[in-house]
């Protein structure tokens, strides 16, 4: 028996190992499998973690443990589309900043429907506490390694955000949305080449481009950069990453168009490129994403016709096309979508009609068309989409009436048809969409009467049907919905306001303007209205008084309107008992000033009672005068309502005075006082109200002028109370920093009328005609409201420090007279003057460029820095100035430069006189030597007289007896003569010429009475000077004319005796 168990434990041990040793035999090529090195991996991965941390910035997102920022994200991708609508009346607490003033009344029916665009994902936040000591939150790490912890130190897939596979450690997901990573994203990251989902998202300093080396990550399937600064286009080798399944570039700087190679992602499920700039149109190839659920390409740029390759998404479920510039019509392939849920082409430039094959989306939830030109009307097959809960057709041209068969789509929770051209009335059949949040057939043509039926919406919270033809009363079967906002204004309704509406107690908003109900206020405001936050009941035949209340409300309005009725009586002392938390109050025109025959005739008890003692003739009259419009004063301790932002009391009749406590209104933004029958000072602490931004007190009776610092608001269009020359004159000082001046009286005085300001004065109309503050240590620069005063004659700013230009805006003193801005610091070009001025200095300043102005026939003076030396390179230039300065402040009249050119022109026609009589005579003694014959006893004398004259003389040149004396002599007569123009050119006077030696004898002082001139003293100087000149000159030339006339009888003379045969006389002729 033992031998058989041996024998059989040798037979399968040498079976097995034939197995082994045969086994490569039957094994193919491709069972082959290239091993991964995990430990070389494991520290690539780590060095590209450590770069990335390096280079973004990241250095705490490598920690772990308790220390983590992240969660287990669990990316089920449903989206959350919720369409929780914000229905609670601008009350929503979704941070949108919207604005509450309502000044222009329109009472912010916004309808945001806050659509939870925020692609959560469903996230979860499943925190993994497993107490198996890993220090995780859910990355499903492997501690059963039983790695101590002193290594875990160092491994990266303990790393906040990094997850890895329990067996090979190999990163796959990397999750580091919203940890302020700053600068691109490092080519390093391309080393994760196993890595299958990257989060990057909510980092907004991450920037450059999406780098090549991601398109190598062939493992990737989710790739998350949105809300990231990431730019430029999308790369065309996305096309390579085959697996990827989600693609989100939401909310980037990304631009250019969507690459066809998008076409390739074969596997792509999820893609949302909204909110980018990426324009051009959608590419035909994104038909070959059959796998696509979701497609968003909202708010871009996107254009052009939706291409009929789209049909071809038979698993679309969601298509968002909204807020785009496409074009074209609805493609009927629409029908294809049976899966789809989401269909939103709302704001773009659609047209066409709404195909009829919309009635196969029998899934469909949400349809929104509105913001378009869609026109025909709504198809019948609507009717069939029994899952729609979202209907949107506002802003669109549809006509014909309200189809009743839409009213069986019980789903709808919002139904918005508002803005379109339908008519009709509303069906009753509408009291069965009891799931209902949302009606809006707002901004149509519909008439009829409100049916009962609504009352049946007990879901019902948001009810706009104004601007419409309704009539009749309000329903009060309201009283059984869950209305937070009701908009019935611009209607024809009459009648009563039901009671049992204002006690909803869910009711926030309520709009009942420009219809004709006829009410008591004060059974409106002592209604039980707990939550009602704003009332606006404008324009209609709301009657009585504000009424008074002994203790606080403990109501919540913030908004209330009852403009344009017919409310009488005064203000209570007490309002802020009544509206204590209130924002906006609005009681104006309460006069009938609109529409004074419905106030007619109202036998309120206020009319009554205050017409009580009349005789009967006069008690209709009076009751009518009395009947309308708020009366008395305003409460003086209106500081009480702490919370107002605006009130308006225009339009009606009140007295009194402004009370100087509502400058402690510090939230008050606006206050309209207009048209009533106030009087007195304007109290400065209305200046006070550092948030007011809209000031409105014209046809009262205020005494003028308004306090300088409430006019400096500008918010007063009022000329009687705010002159606008009184404020134009503060900004001056303000400029120019009036605060050092060395004589700022009355100018900072609040009630101090302007025309009585040190400096300034006045003409008989009140106007300013001049402002002189010279020497007044004026600093700072020109304000741009110098312009503003047409009937300034002068401006004498000299001999201050004011710095700048000389602003175009002086070109607007159209009667500037004088223009007196020398001794400053300006700078820049001179500006050109169209004005004829009587006077005009600008020197010492720094100006360059051309002064050009028309100047008067007075004598001036017209000083500019025309002088040199000068500041800069090129002289300024003024042609029709009087005198020119230097940089030296030493001036000159312009007129001294004619007087000198032309003594200039004088001496250079002597000299050139003088010398052509020299070679003329010296010629004319030449050609005729031949033609006298000389006694050699009188030749011996005239030769001794020329060596006598000749000595020192520049002219014994023409004794020469060749022609290179003579040349010699002439050469030095041309020398002189250059040497005299060019001493003479230096003293001669040129405005232009730097190296001119002219002195400059006056002074333009800064005290504006004219310029000074010394050299008028020193004409004796210049007659003596000329008298030696003359002399020295004289004898010179006379001696140089003798020698001229007679040298040429010496040049060339020989002796040569002839005898006459019939005479012994001798005659001796010289050649």
């Amino acid at each position: 028996m033992m031998s058989l168990l041996i024998s059989k434990f040798l037979l399968v041990n040498w079976l097995c190992w034939l197995s082994l040793l045969y086994q490569p035999l039957f094994s193919s090529a491709d069972d082959t499998i290239d091993p991964i090195d995990y430990d070389g991996q494991f520290l690539i991965e780590q060095d590209a973690l450590n770069t990335l941390s390096a280079e973004l910035g990241g250095n705490y997102w490598n920690l772990e443990g308790d220390d983590c920022h992240f969660y287990d994200y669990d990316y089920d991708y449903d989206y959350g589309y919720g369409y929780d609508y914000d229905y609670d009346y601008d009350d929503d607490d979704d941070d949108d900043d919207d604005d509450d003033d309502d000044e222009n009344n329109d009472y912010d029916y916004d309808y945001d429907y806050d659509y939870d665009y925020d692609y959560d994902y469903d996230y979860g936040y499943d925190y993994d506490y497993d107490d198996d000591d890993d220090y995780g939150y859910g990355y499903g790490n492997d501690t059963a390694l039983n790695r101590t912890l002193s290594a875990r130190m160092n491994d990266h897939c303990e790393w906040c955000g990094v997850t890895c596979d329990n067996s090979s450690n190999l990163v796959l997901e990397l999750r580091l949305n919203g940890e302020d990573l700053k600068g691109p994203i490092p080519g390093k990251i391309g080393d994760l080449q196993f890595l299958e989902y990257l989060d990057l998202h909510g980092n907004a300093g991450l920037n450059g481009t999406i780098v090549s080396e991601i398109g190598e990550m062939k493992a990737l399937k989710g790739l998350y950069l949105q809300e990231t600064g990431l730019s430029k286009k999308i790369p065309k080798w996305i096309g390579s990453m085959a697996g990827l399944q989600i693609l989100n570039l939401f909310d980037t700087a990304l631009t250019g168009s969507i690459p066809t190679e998008v076409g390739k992602l074969i596997s792509l499920e999820f893609i949302n490129l909204s909110g980018t700039s990426l324009n051009g149109t959608i590419p035909t190839e994104v038909g070959a994403l059959l796998n696509l659920i979701r497609l968003d390409i909202s708010n871009t740029l996107i254009s052009g016709r939706i291409p009929k390759e789209v049909g071809k998404l038979s698993s679309i479920e969601s298509l968002s096309l909204f807020n785009t510039a496409l074009t074209g019509s609805i493609p009927t392939d629409i029908g294809n979508f049976l899966d789809l849920t989401r269909f939103d082409i709302s704001n773009t430039k659609i047209t066409g009609t709404i195909p009829t094959e919309v009635g196969k989306l029998l899934n469909l939830t949400k349809l929104d068309i509105s913001n378009t030109t869609i026109l025909g009307t709504i198809p019948t097959e609507v009717a069939k989409l029994k899952r729609l809960e979202s209907l949107s057709l506002s802003y669109t041209t549809l006509v014909g009436t309200i189809d009743t068969d839409i009213m069986s789509l019980i789903s709808l929770t919002s139904l918005s048809l508002s803005n379109t051209l339908l008519n009709g009335d509303i069906p009753t059949e509408v009291g069965k969409l009891t799931n209902l949040k949302v009606l809006d057939f707002s901004g149509n043509d519909i008439n009829g009467t409100i049916p009962t039926e609504v009352g049946n919406l007990g879901k019902l919270q948001k009810l706009d049907i104004s601007e419409n033809y309704i009539f009749g009363t309000i329903p009060a079967q309201l009283n059984n919905t869950k209305l937070t906002s009701l908009n019935v204004g611009g209607n024809y309704l009459t009648g009563r306001i039901p009671t049992e509406l204002l006690k909803l107690p869910s009711l926030q908003a309520l709009n009942l303007t420009n219809n004709r109900f006829y009410d008591k206020l004060e059974d409106i405001l002592d209604a039980d209205s707990p939550n009602l936050v704003e009332i606006n009941l404008s324009n209609n035949i709301i009657h009585g008084t504000i009424p008074f209340s002994r203790k606080e409300k403990k109501n919540k309005i913030e908004q209330i309107y009852l403009d344009n009725n017919c409310i009488t009586g005064t203000i209570p002392k007490n309002i802020y008992f009544l509206l204590p938390l209130v924002k906006t109050l609005n009681v104006s025109q309460n006069n009938g000033a609109t529409d004074r025959t419905k106030c007619e005739g109202l036998n309120n008890d206020w009319a009554i009672e205050s017409c009580k003692d009349e005789k009967i003739d006069n008690k209709a009259k009076c009751q009518r005068e009395v009947g309308g419009g708020l009366k008395g004063t305003i409460p003086a301790d209106l500081d009480n309502l702490r919370h107002l932002q605006k009130l308006d009391l225009s339009n009606n009749t009140l007295v009194g005075t402004v009370p100087i406590r509502i400058g402690n209104v510090q939230e008050l933004k606006v206050l309209l006082l207009n048209n009533n029958k106030l009087r007195g000072t304007l109290p400065v602490q209305l200046a006070r109200l550092s948030s007011l931004r809209d000031l409105k007190l014209f046809n009262n009776e205020f005494d003028p002028p308004a306090p300088l610092s409430l006019c400096n608001l500008n918010l007063l269009q009022d000329s009687d109370l705010c002159p606008p020359e009184r404020t134009s004159l503060n900004t001056f000082y303000k400029y120019a920093k009036g605060n050092n001046w060395l004589n700022n009286t009355k100018w900072t005085e609040e009630y101090i009328d302007h025309c009585l300001w040190h400096g300034v004065t006045c003409n008989k109309e009140g106007s300013v005609s001049s402002l002189n503050l010279t020497n007044n240590g004026l600093s700072g620069f020109l304000s741009s409201d110098i312009g503003d005063f047409p009937s300034l004659e002068k401006l004498l700013l000299t001999d201050n420090r004011m710095q700048g230009s000389i602003l175009s805006e002086i070109d607007k003193l159209s009667s500037l007279k004088d223009l007196l801005l020398s001794y400053n610091s300006f700078t820049g070009s001179i500006i050109d003057l169209p004005m004829v001025l009587d006077s005009l200095e600008l020197q010492s300043n720094r100006l360059k460029g051309d002064v050009t102005f028309e100047a008067s026939n007075k004598i001036g003076p017209f000083v500019s820095d025309c002088g040199s030396p000068s500041r800069f390179k090129e002289v300024l230039k003024c042609e029709t100035c009087t005198h020119c300065c230097n940089v030296k402040n030493e001036c000159e009249e312009k007129s001294k430069k004619d007087v000198k050119l032309a003594s200039r022109e004088l001496v250079l026609l002597v000299s050139v006189i003088t010398v052509c009589t020299c070679v003329i005579t010296a010629f004319v003694s030449w050609t005729m030597r031949n033609k006298y014959l000389v006694d050699p006893r009188i030749l011996h004398k005239i030769e001794d007289k020329i060596n006598l004259t000749g000595q020192g003389s520049v002219y014994v040149f023409f004794r020469d007896k060749t022609y290179a004396g003579w040349v010699c002599a002439l050469s030095v007569c041309c020398i002189q003569l250059f040497t005299l123009l060019t001493f003479s050119d230096a003293a001669i006077l040129e405005f232009e010429n730097e190296n001119s030696d002219w002195k400059y004898w006056g002074k333009c002082l800064p005290d504006g009475d004219g310029c000074y001139f010394k050299n008028e003293s020193l004409r004796v100087g210049w007659i003596i000077f000329a008298i030696l000149m003359s002399v020295e000159v004289l004898f010179d030339l006379m001696k140089g004319f003798y020698l001229i006339v007679h040298v040429p009888r010496m040049v060339h003379f020989s002796f040569h005796t002839t005898h006459c045969q019939c005479s012994d006389i001798q005659f001796y002729h010289y050649y």
